[in-house]
């Protein structure tokens, strides 16, 4: 039908051929070819061939009508080709009719205002004059389809304006008659920049939207299922559009938040513009959940959205951080339990419980003896386990509504609530420091530690922190009266307490303004007769008060950590006492004996502290000897026996002070490395009066000296003491029957005295 050779293409057909095909309707009208009209018709033969070219095309309409036997058809189809005259005449479409040999052979008016080029001007164009180089293909392909099936199009394609640019067109083809075709044009440069905006836009928002830290949904008026998922939500929660699992909101929201989040909702779809802001727990599409901070706003009115927004954002981290601060604050980050001030907000709920119960409220604070020396001997990581573990251990043992907490690096504070007596606080209590006392293994070492407890039971009007402060000096008086383990508060003892914490403080005054004096009291040789040692005994000369004994100020020494401070100064002084008296020039020489506290002896740099006061002080180990109280060995751990074999080893001699008032004795004499035993005073003061008393000097005398060690008695008062000492064969004897402790200046003036020296002087005296 188009004569196409083979492997030509219709387009290059169309291009190379136009002139030389002539369909039936124009042969009728050219009958020869020279008759045929010229590519390039000029002037008003051009106006004559487009009028005639339509006058035409009705003419053979109706020859067709007519030759097909219908000729009640012909005024009709005459009739139809003048209206499509007049529709193509007054469209507001540009619109050509185009052959394909003579080009376009009718434009109509409308090409003017369209195209911005009189109408005349297209006569006999082809696509080429006026089709922008690039879409000149197109537009031929579609007008050849349309002579195929009847209509192409529409598309869009840019066509020359009368201004010299080139602007965009909606085109459309019709085929109406052999190979003519009607092109529709409509101008869509608006159109078109419109939409590339738009569509540059919406690029742009889901550029936005897919890298925004923000997730946007909306829901359909009802609230209840999701008409969009935006990019960002598929990166941050997983889900995405085609996920028939997102597409019902609420089976991805916590459960104990869904309920707060619709009623909210709800609210907000009852008033168009509403909007409510919510922080909710949101399922991830690997079932994690995550914490979306969001706000919704209700759209459902405005056409363009007809739903509820929802703008959300991540703050999983930040309220994961959130929490592990409000967590910090009020929990002690190594055991896990309530802090104090958890504490005391639980202890006020409890007193404000009480108001409807008649059961009372207390407070038990327990504290671990020693626990600073356990560090220094064991390390912080030990010590540590140990707060744990005693820790986990009362937590076990509070009962249900009871609150465990620590307050201090080695205390923990119990509030018993709806107690039934003073009887049911003592049986918990003495649970609490069995639970203590149970052997505590770190890294294969087995530690036993002891704790005491203060008591404070919360009177009718009680405030939190008062009751804490309660219980606090009763575990104050616990911990300085010996061996109490539980004190529980009143009236005196705050007072008690009071007076103690000031002396703690005028204590550390004390060491610093030289407050503190050695007196010195002499131990002689019963055999010699001559003064082999002294023992240095601390005093305290209060401005206020006068001379204060040891008993006075030592507890509270121990109790407040300065006996470490203190127990120094002693080392100090007594060692440089020692030899401005000569001691190491003496044969044999005198050994100066020091009192070594257990904090002192615990801590780590024991050892350090005596080589720096005897080389301070230039005096030879030898000449320094160590006590050691039998009731600290009680308590002792393996660091201990380790400490006191370097003191030995350094050339110190160690004694075991008050011995035979500890329980196990024999033991220690097994596990430490000592040279000395000391008779307790209490034994020494029993022997006049015979029995158990004697025979127990006897037995340690006979036990010191068939293990090689040497045996002082302490605390001899009489002269009858003294002959009964000697008659045991107790080696060397110190009290105040043979001279009472003297101050360092009056010291040379004993040096050379013997033992019956100090008996003359003892009968002068009581004559």
């Amino acid at each position: 039908m188009t004569g196409l050779e083979p492997g030509t293409s219709t387009v290059s057909w169309w291009r190379s051929n136009q002139l030389s095909y002539t369909p039936s309707w124009a042969r009728a009208r050219y009958p020869t070819a020279t008759a045929a009209p010229t590519l390039e018709p000029r002037g008003r033969d051009l106006h004559s061939l487009a009028n005639q070219t339509i006058d035409r095309f009705a003419i053979i309409s109706e020859v067709r009508a007519t030759s097909s036997e219908e000729p009640a058809r012909t005024a009709g189809t005459r009739t139809f080709r003048a209206f499509e005259e007049m529709v193509l005449r007054h469209s507001a479409d540009a619109a050509m009719l185009l052959h394909p040999e003579r080009g376009v052979v009718y434009a109509s008016p409308a090409m003017a205002h369209v195209l911005g080029t009189p109408s005349e001007q297209f006569l006999g164009k082809y696509a080429g004059h006026w089709v922008h180089p690039d879409d000149v293909d197109v537009a031929i392909e579609q007008r050849h389809l349309a002579t195929l099936h009847g209509h192409s199009g529409p598309v869009e394609l840019r066509g020359r304006h009368g201004d010299g640019t080139y602007h965009w067109f909606e085109a459309e083809w019709w085929h109406v008659e052999d190979d003519h075709t009607v092109l529709h044009l409509r101008e869509v440069g608006t159109t078109r920049a419109t939409r590339e905006a738009l569509e540059r836009h919406d690029a742009r928002l889901h550029a936005l939207l897919r890298d925004s830290s923000e997730i946007v949904l909306i829901l359909d008026p009802t609230g209840r299922r999701l008409t969009y998922i935006g990019a960002s939500t598929e990166r941050i929660l997983g889900w995405s559009a085609s996920d028939r699992g997102a597409n019902h909101w609420p089976d991805l929201v916590h459960p104990d938040d869904l309920d707060r989040v619709v009623a909210e909702l709800d609210q907000a779809l009852a008033q168009p513009g509403s909007s409510f802001r919510a922080t909710v727990r949101t399922r991830h599409r690997n079932g994690s959940w995550l914490v979306l901070e969001m706000t919704a706003t209700n759209l459902s009115a405005d056409p363009l959205i007809g739903g509820v927004v929802v703008h959300a954002h991540d703050i999983t981290r930040s309220h994961q951080l959130q929490q592990e601060l409000a967590r910090r604050a009020l929990t002690d980050e190594l055991t896990g339990l309530p802090n104090r001030a958890l504490f005391l907000d639980r202890v006020d709920l409890a007193l404000q419980r009480r108001r409807h119960h008649n059961d009372e409220v207390a407070v038990l604070l327990c504290g671990i003896d020693r626990f600073t020396s356990i560090v220094d001997a064991w390390g912080h990581e030990s010590g540590d386990t140990v707060i744990k573990e005693i820790g986990t251990r009362l937590q076990r043992l509070a009962r249900r509504g009871d609150t465990v907490a620590s307050v201090a690096g080695d205390e923990y504070a119990i509030c018993l609530e709806r107690t039934t007596g003073r009887s049911a606080i003592t049986t918990f209590a003495q649970r609490v420091l069995d639970a203590v006392t149970e052997p505590i293994s770190i890294d294969g070492r087995v530690l036993r530690v002891t704790g005491r407890l203060g008591v404070a039971v919360a009177p009718t009007q009680a405030e939190p922190d008062g009751l804490l402060r309660d219980a606090s000096a009763a575990l104050h008086l616990a911990k300085g009266s010996g061996l109490q383990r539980v004190a529980w508060f009143d009236h005196r003892v705050r007072s008690s307490v009071l007076d103690r914490l000031e002396m703690a403080d005028a204590l550390r005054h004390a060491i610093a303004a030289d407050e503190m004096v050695l007196h010195y009291q002499p131990t002689y040789d019963t055999v010699t007769g001559v003064m082999a040692a002294v023992e240095a005994l601390v005093r305290w000369q209060h401005p206020v008060r006068g001379l204060l004994s040891p008993d006075e100020f030592i507890p509270e020494a121990e109790v407040s950590g300065a006996i470490l401070e203190l127990g120094g100064w002693v080392l100090r002084t007594a060692t440089q006492a020692a030899v401005t008296a000569g001691f190491h020039t003496h044969t044999p020489a005198r050994v100066m004996w020091v009192n070594v506290s257990a904090r002192q002896l615990a801590a780590a740099g024991i050892v350090e502290q005596v080589t720096e006061a005897l080389n301070a002080a230039g005096l030879p180990p030898a000449c320094l000897g160590l006590e050691i109280t039998e009731t600290v060995l009680l308590d002792a751990d393996s660091g201990f026996a380790e400490r006191i074999a370097q003191l030995r080893r350094l050339g110190c001699h160690i004694a075991i002070d008050d011995f035979g008032t500890g329980y196990a004795s024999l033991t220690y004499l097994h596990r430490y490395e000592v040279d000395v035993l000391k008779i307790d005073r209490s034994f020494v003061a029993g022997l006049e009066a015979g029995g158990h008393d004697a025979s127990i000097v006897a037995a340690v005398n006979g036990l010191g000296l068939s293990l090689n060690l040497k045996v002082t008695a302490e605390g001899v008062e009489t002269l009858q003491q003294l002959d009964l000492l000697c008659e045991i064969g107790c080696p060397s004897v110190s009290g105040f029957a043979l001279c009472k402790p003297i101050p360092a200046n009056e010291l040379a003036d004993v040096l050379d005295h013997t033992l019956d020296d100090r008996r003359s002087i003892f009968n002068a005296a009581r004559s």
